[in-house]
């Protein structure tokens, strides 16, 4: 038996459902009789009469000082160090609402001491690891996020709703930002047609509304919503349409391209066809990919207009998300991840 101690700040948010506490909890219920995993709980305890019954430490996201501390613990008493990021830490944008807790040299020191410290290192995306994890490639892996099916249970098949969604949080203030006009321009557009129908293409933001798009063209609002909520609403999004501008200022680029595409994965699960930059994460079967704003704007008029057929599109996203990107798939690479790291000296 392999008892592994997850330090995780939030077991239940967004990252940790990817993961953290979502994957590991389904390790455990498959490999039960190999695989135990233990919690920290909010704060981490440095004992030795604690620490001395794991075998392996997973540290999600780490990047303050006491994290950093336990580390060197771990690693004065032999135990292997796990740790997995799914965002460029190392390179917050300034106007990043996580700026202040990132975004300084101290913070980028811990976390390259931390990359130094670990035994292995796990990234969402192969950009992410070829960023942030430059200096040790040799204990580097791409895990990618994937489909829960034990939680997300029940899809959605593809529906013509007249609908464009967005879905997000307030990190992508910048990003809606800097493409309000594309999106405002070409909602308006298509909502003032002569021929326009009653009750036809909306806009719809999930978790946070712009007032500078919201505020012209017709939006429907669904704030943010709690996690079993959100699970729920994903089965019944009504949109055939899911957007995902992400800005291509340079400030921001090399943030932006190392983030996963969980936007597609959640949005294809509750029917949706993708619209998303034409960066290596996001060119999977299915998605259509922009390469600026002009072409934003020209793809996503397009689809509202049936030039592209996407049912189909629809289709081969679900498919290439079955085959290759179910958390049962995906588990196999952290389940061989502990089995090597625990055999292996640190």
């Amino acid at each position: 038996m392999i008892k592994i101690l997850e330090v995780n700040p939030n077991t239940n948010d967004a990252m940790s459902f990817y993961r953290g506490r979502g994957p590991l909890a389904e390790l455990q219920k498959k490999y039960s009789q190999e695989i135990n995993i233990g919690s920290s709980g909010a704060h981490i305890n440095h004992n030795w009469d604690f620490l001395c019954v794991f075998h392996m430490v997973f540290m999600l996201r780490p990047f303050g000082e006491e994290q950093l501390s336990f580390m060197k613990t771990c690693k004065q008493f032999g135990i292997p160090i796990w740790i997995d990021y799914d965002d460029l830490l190392t390179d917050v944008p300034l106007d990043n609402p996580a700026w202040p807790a990132y975004g300084n040299e101290n913070s980028r020191r811990i976390i390259n001491e931390m990359m130094s410290l670990c035994t292995v290192a796990s990234f969402s995306t192969r950009f992410l690891m070829e960023k942030m994890g430059k200096d040790i490639l040799d204990k580097s892996v791409v895990i990618p996020n994937a489909l829960n099916q034990n939680i997300l249970r029940f899809p959605s098949e593809f529906y013509p709703h007249k609908k464009v969604m967005w879905r997000g949080s307030h990190t992508h203030v910048r990003d809606l930002k800097e493409f309000e006009d594309p999106i405002r321009v070409t909602m308006r557009t298509i909502q003032q047609r002569k021929d326009r129908l009653p009750n036809e293409w909306n806009l719809k933001f999930l978790g946070m509304n712009s007032i500078h798009i919201s505020d012209y063209v017709d939006v429907e609002y669904n704030p943010y919503m709690d996690k079993n909520t959100y699970f729920r609403h994903l089965s019944e999004l009504r949109s055939s349409i899911n957007i995902v501008p992400l800005s291509h200022r340079p400030e921001e680029i090399a943030f932006n391209k190392s983030k996963s595409n969980i936007s597609w994965i959640e949005s294809t699960y509750g029917g949706a066809v993708t619209l998303a930059p034409d960066w290596d994460e996001w060119r999977k079967p299915g998605i259509i990919n922009y390469k600026d704003k002009n072409d934003f704007s020209q793809k996503l008029t397009a689809m509202i207009d049936g030039k592209y057929d996407l049912k189909s599109h629809h289709q081969k996203s679900w498919q290439y998300i079955q085959e290759n990107l179910t958390l049962d798939q995906i588990n196999e690479d952290r389940y061989n991840l502990i089995k090597q790291c625990c055999q292996k000296p640190d």
